[in-house]
């Protein structure tokens, strides 16, 4: 398994973006999404993508 961290102090819509500009990456490349987790901080929006 690998993981990637996404990471937006703008706005949440910003990381949304992110993710789904990462998931099409994945998709293209044929890898598989096992989990998506998401955390907003007093520092900005966080992502942690998990996939094999």
């Amino acid at each position: 398994m690998k993981v990637k961290m996404l990471h937006s102090c703008w706005s949440d819509k910003r990381l949304e973006n992110y993710i789904n500009d990462f998931l099409d990456e994945l998709e293209h490349e044929g890898f598989e999404v096992v989990e998506i987790q998401y955390r907003p901080t007093i520092w900005g929006y966080f992502a942690t993508v998990i996939y094999q």
